[in-house]
């Protein structure tokens, strides 16, 4: 059966010492006939046999028509592998190849340049060694036509040169750049994901608003208390003692609970516990003896109390009373 993706919400989150039971909401607008819906966004870890789904229909208020089912709901993980494309990959790879290309080209031409002005700068070094050795009397204007040709020539080599320098910087960077690109559209990533899938049976269309209710580990809650010391106004030698009581919360489950109504329980869904025993409880009167009145007899009763976990297990103790509060 092809299931159907729906969107959902975490509509609250009761937090236990070692758990948490979330409950999520979502709404569809189904046929008559059987139908599979998928949602997504739960925790890897949630407890399979804890789920629990409700169906009712939307609004809420309205009569319940009847013939709404659920024929079986179950978690389903999955594994998907995201990545880039063999096409992607190869236009990155072409990238690369055409950014080292650029770069050998833009190398090549300052090797030349340099080498033009290694040559100009040594006709100029020539030029002052003839000028040196040049008796007085010699051409002056002519020396003097020639040095500046010299550097006429030189000057522009030597901006050339710069300028090719810098552009080894940027063909440089980009090829850089492309092969991070290309490394990065050769990594392959899995991901986890976890849902719900439900199948429904109706006899008739409606509007429903399914609920469901599961519970999951790597979330919990401690109290925390805090004790501040302040000065009474007109009495700096009797300060008063302001104590707040508060509730530390931890969510690793992988599930965004922004904005969402936590309540903090002090119920202890992972230990078992067997019913009271049942017994006749019998009540008499009768007149005190002499010896009864001298003497006060106290009666006490064992019963064992099993705990779930493992033995070594460190036992929690009693925690402050629930209440209710919003997450940040």
């Amino acid at each position: 059966m092809k299931y159907e993706p729906l969107d959902s919400r975490v509509d609250g989150v009761t937090l236990f010492e070692d758990r948490a039971e979330v409950r999520r909401l979502s709404a569809v607008t189904l046929p008559a006939g059987v139908h599979g819906l998928q949602i997504g966004g739960l925790s890897l870890s949630t407890d399979d046999g804890s789920l629990l789904i409700a169906a009712t229909p939307e609004p809420p208020g309205l009569p319940d028509p009847g013939g709404i089912r659920v024929l079986s709901a179950a978690i389903r993980r999955q594994r998907h592998t995201e990545g880039a494309d063999a096409a992607a990959r190869e236009a990155a790879l072409q990238r690369v190849e055409a950014a080292r290309a650029a770069l050998v080209a833009c190398c090549d031409r300052r090797a030349r340049l340099q080498d033009q002005l290694q040559r100009q700068e040594a006709l100029c070094q020539g030029w002052i060694g003839g000028f040196a050795a040049t008796p007085a009397a010699a051409d002056q204007p002519g020396w003097e036509a020639g040095w500046k040709a010299l550097q006429s020539a030189l000057e522009p080599l030597t901006c050339a040169v710069r300028d090719a320098a810098i552009a080894i910087d940027d063909a440089t960077r980009e090829a850089d750049l492309a092969e991070r690109r290309y490394a990065a559209a050769c990594v392959v990533r899995q991901r986890f994901a976890a849902a719900a899938e439900i199948q429904l049976q109706l006899d008739a269309p409606a509007t429903l608003r399914l609920e469901l209710r599961y519970l999951t580990p790597c979330a919990l809650w401690r109290p925390a208390h805090e004790a501040r010391l302040l000065s009474a106004p007109g009495a700096p030698d009797r300060p008063t003692v302001a104590w707040q009581g508060m509730a530390v919360a931890w969510n690793a489950t992988g599930e965004a609970w922004e904005g969402v109504a936590l309540t903090f329980s002090t119920a202890r869904p992972g230990r078992a516990a067997d019913p009271p025993l049942l017994q006749e409880d019998r009540l008499s009167l009768r007149p005190k003896t002499e010896e009864e009145r001298r003497t006060v007899r106290v009666e006490a009763r064992e019963v064992d109390i099993r705990q779930a976990g493992e033995e070594g297990r460190r036992d929690v103790g009693s925690l402050p009373a629930s209440r209710t509060a919003a997450s940040p």
